[in-house]
């Protein structure tokens, strides 16, 4: 029997094929698609599902617009594309001198090809460079009227959405508007601009992201945000599923003590449908205050909780909005979950504790969650149990990243619970305090292996010292020096010396020690279980420099520490192949020295490979993890 060859496929399994390859390499599929004029028409229509037009000025916007118009006619493919992206890119000067100038143009990322819960989920955009006129974007709206089967369009400038544009999307009642870096700019005038109403009540609007500066009364100008994205909810945009609000708070404002005027409403508005719930499927607010009860409530009257899939709650939950989210409200849908949480100082423990009983109880009344990320630096071990023990079965992602957990046999034995716990577990990311890739730190990364379905995992390594009972009398004495202490408040310093060397061997992670990390998760796996197959690793090391000194401890750290990507060579006949990208931004270049009291810890370390005219940066090198003798 004759070998199968790819055009020996029915182009359905090809398309098949590429839908595998697209999400985590869709440079295979752009390779695939070259192999030959069969290979390139079975994939036509994934190569045009989603096309990106980034605006930058007038001319490239049309000069884009152009070519994507020529592409889509050579290959007839303008009912194939489903996604449209127009985002903002900045000017260069290159751009001003040449047209042909193809830097501008990025590559389309996974989540928005798509491949995420949330629409608004990438950032993007920048301010705008060119102030545009109707007949600026009238190449867009000719653009979007010739694709019949456009299911969204997500528009990520500063600028006004194009009313043009809204009126083409209009008439595909089947597309759905996301606008990020929504902006009411008419939202304190007199009165409301006519093309930002038909926009605000447009039934195309589906998601949208909007900022707000609870500071701008400094400047007399209230902020009525807020307000104005419940009235959208409240059934003015009647096909509203998806918002992100957000209190950025980028001016500073004292008040006087004379209340802000409330807000008037839109004056076109006929308050038809204000007194209906809206049917948001993912919701996201935050508040520089925190979560309080009032906001919950503000949230709970304007959207039906019944209906959500995903909220985040992007600042710290305060106790009554935990108790009253609990005991009054219902999330039969809730699939996706964020958490900031952080007890209330005080000298009585039994507030912290009384403070994560109430958020315990709301974890336990939710259904089983596919993806739960707990953000916190004080989080008690109870409630991660709680959280494993009630979503555990059902969990394909968990974020418990910048949370300290207890090092020793407490986490030895939360890493087995996560095992144990969470069968479906596809991505995870936390924590792990490293201890100079001693067997205790490899057999951490032996049980994260042996997570059965874990592919994705990223790690936040802790190299600071770690030490509960630690005094002032632990450190060197250095005449005239005080001890270095960390930069966050935490129960531990750096110590002199032995210490500080610690904290320099635990930084120093480069590309053959990222390696050997990636191969000792691995090496956990248990057979007939999924392969890791990416793993992202971020160094954390906390401490400030010595008073009344200058040190280049601080730059010798980030020399050392930072980011590392591993991923496996996607290409079938080499799965034991890394490719490992460096994440770390060392900025220019420069020879400083190191200071006299870094200096002989450092070499000791990592003697000069050079006697003269070397630079410390290239001496260091990672430690390799502990293997036990063979």
């Amino acid at each position: 029997m004759a070998a199968a060859t790819l055009e020996s496929l029915p182009a359905e399994i090809l398309l098949q094929i590429c839908e595998y390859l697209d999400r985590n390499h869709i440079g295979s599929v752009a390779a695939f698609a070259r192999a030959s004029k069969y290979c390139y028409f079975a994939v036509t229509a994934l190569l045009f599902r989603t096309i990106r037009l980034d605006v930058s000025s007038d001319i490239l916007l049309s000069k884009d617009v152009q070519e994507f118009h020529n592409m889509l006619q050579r290959s007839g493919s303008f009912g194939h594309v489903r996604r449209l992206l127009v985002d903002t890119v900045p000017l260069s000067a290159d751009d001003e001198l040449d047209h042909h100038n193809q830097r501008h143009k990025r590559q389309i990322i996974p989540e928005e090809r798509g491949c995420s819960d949330a629409v608004l989920c990438w950032a993007s955009g920048t301010e705008p460079t060119f102030y545009e006129t109707v007949s600026d974007w009238e190449p867009l709206a000719n653009l979007v009227e010739q694709l019949p089967s456009l299911q969204d369009l997500i528009y990520g400038c500063t600028s006004p959405f194009p009313p043009c544009v809204l009126l083409v999307l209009h008439r595909r009642r089947q597309c759905r508007l996301h606008i990020s870096r929504f902006k009411l700019h008419s939202l304190n005038a007199p009165v409301t601009d006519a093309d930002e109403f038909m926009l605000m009540s447009s039934p195309s609007l589906s998601s949208i992201e909007l900022g707000y500066d609870t500071g701008a009364m400094a400047f007399g100008l209230p902020s009525y945000e807020h307000e104005a994205a419940m009235r959208l909810i409240r059934g003015l945009a009647p096909n509203l599923k998806e918002v992100h609000l957000f209190d950025h708070r980028y001016s500073t404002y004292i008040s006087d003590g004379t209340p802000s005027q409330p807000w008037k409403g839109f004056t076109l508005d006929n308050d038809k449908h204000s007194s209906l719930r809206g049917l948001l499927q993912c919701l996201e607010f935050s508040s520089l205050e925190g979560i309080a009860i009032q906001l919950v409530k503000d949230w709970w009257a304007s959207t039906d909780f019944s209906v959500l899939k995903t909220l985040k709650l992007g600042d710290k939950l305060q106790r009554d909005a935990a108790e009253f989210l609990t005991t009054n409200c219902s999330f039969p849908s809730l699939a996706n979950l964020s958490l900031h949480l952080h007890a209330p100082y005080s000298s009585d423990p039994s507030g912290t504790k009384d403070y994560y009983d109430s958020v315990n109880r709301f974890l336990c009344s939710l259904p089983p969650l596919g993806t739960l990320h707990i953000f916190g630096v004080d989080v008690p071990q109870t409630t991660r149990d709680t959280a494993l023990g009630h979503h555990g079965s059902s969990l394909h992602k968990l974020d418990l990243s910048y949370q300290q957990i207890a090092a020793g046999d407490v986490l030895q034995r939360f890493l087995e619970d996560i095992r144990d716990y969470c069968p479906l577990l596809e991505d995870l990311n936390l924590s792990i305090p490293r201890s100079r890739g001693d067997a205790t730190e490899v057999a951490l990364y032996k049980t994260l292996g042996s997570i059965p379905r874990l592919q994705r995992l990223i790690l936040q390594l802790e190299a600071s010292y770690r030490s509960e009972d630690c005094t002032h009398d632990d450190f060197y004495k250095y005449s005239g020096e005080e001890p270095i202490l960390p930069v966050y408040p935490t129960n531990y310093y750096i110590r002199r010396n032995n210490h500080t060397q610690d904290a320099l061997i635990n930084c120093a992670v480069d590309e053959p020690l990222v390696r050997e990390i990636f191969w000792a998760i691995a090496s956990g796996k248990p057979g007939g279980t999924s392969a890791l197959d990416e793993l992202t690793v971020f160094t954390k090391w906390q401490c400030a420099p010595r008073h009344g000194q200058t040190s280049s401890l601080p730059t010798v750290i980030k020399t050392l520490a930072g980011g590392w990507e591993v991923k496996r060579n996607p290409r079938g006949n080499s799965p034991q192949d890394l490719i490992v990208e460096d994440l770390r931004y060392l900025g220019e270049a420069d020879d400083s020295p190191l200071d006299p009291f870094l200096e002989p810890m450092f070499r000791e370390l990592w003697p000069a490979k050079h006697n003269e005219g070397g630079n410390w940066r290239d001496d260091w090198s990672g430690r390799p993890l502990f293997k036990p003798d063979t």
